[in-house]
């Protein structure tokens, strides 16, 4: 029931991401042209700084992986993608199957795919040592996620524009000038994801507690009569 509601609040979480555009600050070095979403408040030669326009939808993304096993968490994803794909707008450019023509799809697959893997891989070692209680490990988790999701959204996008766009554009446009603001979202994501599994396994743990009394509460009332008898 808790990972019910935890999946259902995730899912509508995820969805108000992909259309809350935020400003965040960024600083980049030796890169003299921008793409479109950024605001630049000083730029020369050498450094620029300024705002860059994103939402939190990859951050979710990778946030929900932390929060959701491996099996929940691809259930939640293809029920995502199943909504979006079918024609409802819940992606950021609309919804529908023409969405995987564009760039953002590959982003957005790529992200789904590898934070899956890195579900099974947290979840597994969670078993023993709890780590998702740590708000380091998670933030270094979501970090390595981050990097791996970018580097290879960036070939795909780079790949299937039939190199028309070069690699560095795309790497500077979708990865290096984004990672700055990404970093801070996915801190405040981290903290936001450790305690809620602190919370979620000091409920389950006192909820197992409340299931052992009950069951030796019902012993010991059994051996009483038995007893009497």
């Amino acid at each position: 029931m808790l990972n019910l509601i935890i999946s259902v609040s995730l899912f509508f979480l995820l969805i108000l991401s992909t259309f809350v555009i935020i400003d965040i600050p960024f600083i980049s070095f030796f890169i003299t042209t921008f793409p479109e979403n950024i605001i630049i408040n000083y730029s020369d030669q050498y450094m620029s700084y300024g705002f860059i326009q994103t939402n939190i939808q990859i951050c979710m993304i990778i946030a929900s992986s932390m929060l959701l096993k491996p099996r929940l968490y691809l259930t939640f994803m293809a029920v995502y993608l199943s909504v979006g794909l079918y024609g409802v707008p819940i992606f950021f450019n609309g919804g529908g199957t023409e969405y995987l023509k564009q760039s953002s799809a590959y982003y957005l697959l790529t992200a789904i795919t590898i934070s899956f893997f890195a579900s099974i891989i947290i979840w597994k070692y969670n078993k023993q040592l709890k780590l998702l209680n740590s708000f380091r490990f998670t933030f270094f988790i979501s970090i390595c996620n981050l990097i791996v999701t970018n580097i290879i959204g960036s070939l795909l996008v780079y790949l299937t524009n039939k190199l028309e766009v070069s690699l560095w554009n795309i790497v500077k446009s979708y990865f290096i000038l984004p990672f700055s603001s990404y970093f801070i979202l996915l801190l405040m994501l981290a903290f936001f994801s450790t305690n809620i599994n602190i919370i979620k396994f000091y409920l389950i743990n006192r909820h197992k507690k409340f299931k052992k009394d009950i069951v030796a509460s019902t012993k010991r009332r059994v051996s009483t009569n038995a007893k009497i008898k």
